[in-house]
């Protein structure tokens, strides 16, 4: 189950929020989410991507060394 939120924060930025299981699959979808949120925030391609990819290695981490919530 995927669940999306997008709500305002303190700063007056758009803030997003994706809930995703606990597979490879899911670094692909935050890297997306992140460009998307990069677009509207207005940063640049470069900025976008290295955010990206940033953003793949940290989910990639959790992915392998994560556990299940009990």
């Amino acid at each position: 189950m995927t669940m999306t939120a997008s709500r305002a924060r303190a700063t007056g930025c758009q803030g997003y929020s994706e809930t995703h299981p606990r597979t490879k699959e899911t670094a692909s979808v935050a890297r997306g989410l992140v460009r998307t949120a990069c677009a509207a925030w207005g940063l640049g391609d470069e900025t976008a991507e290295t955010a990206a990819l940033a953003m793949s290695e940290l989910v990639t981490n959790a992915v392998r060394g994560g556990t299940a919530c009990a």
